[in-house]
């Protein structure tokens, strides 16, 4: 598993243009939907990462499952940023950790309760409250556009059916964002 600071790498080297890559997918019928549909399922379902916390001097593993994009969206879309580190993200990093669903967390392989979970979480130091955070982040954005740029790459480099077959489809040059012009650390898409 790559780590939150390489995924934070990748995602700034990421053109924000995702759908531009994938605009010749061919169409896929009813059967073909449902099971990448059922395999996209399964593939959530086993994402879990753990992190060790320290808890009353103890260590205690705290493992976060990713929930669908939909429930992520309505996580961070209706927790606004609410300090300059929350802007570049967009969101209330802190609030949409303590509201995550704890039907995707476990401590120490153990459920618990929402009402626990929020404790648990505002009690915890800075550097662990970070540390969930950003394995939240990497869940639901960063190993996604990591997965995105994966596809774009293998697309641009397998022969289109409209070439010959000995006819090479040349790689495009990946594009990149301007350092600089934007904050150096990862951007959640803008919910509109």
């Amino acid at each position: 598993m790559p780590s939150i600071s390489h995924l934070m790498e990748i995602q700034r080297g990421m053109d924000q243009s995702i759908l531009d890559d994938f605009s010749a997918v061919k169409p896929v019928t009813t059967a073909e939907l449902r099971q990448l549909m059922d395999a996209e399922y399964e593939r959530r379902e086993a994402n879990w990462q753990t992190l060790p916390i320290s808890l009353g001097g103890e260590t205690v593993d705290v493992s976060i499952g990713e929930v669908p994009g939909g429930t992520w969206q309505e996580l961070f879309g209706n927790r606004p940023a609410r300090t300059d580190a929350d802007r570049p993200y967009e969101y209330d990093r802190a609030a949409v950790a303590r509201d995550f669903p704890v039907e995707r967390i476990r401590v120490n392989d153990e459920r618990i309760s929402q009402d626990t979970w929020g404790e648990l979480f505002d009690m915890l130091d800075a550097e662990d409250q970070t540390n969930i955070e950003a394995v939240m982040w990497g869940l639901h954005i960063g190993e996604p556009q990591q997965r995105a740029e994966k596809l774009r790459r293998e697309r641009r480099l397998q022969p289109s059916e409209d070439l010959a077959p000995n006819e090479e489809l040349a790689p495009r040059p990946v594009p990149t964002r301007v350092v600089g012009a934007t904050p150096p650390l990862p951007l959640c898409p803008r919910r509109r």
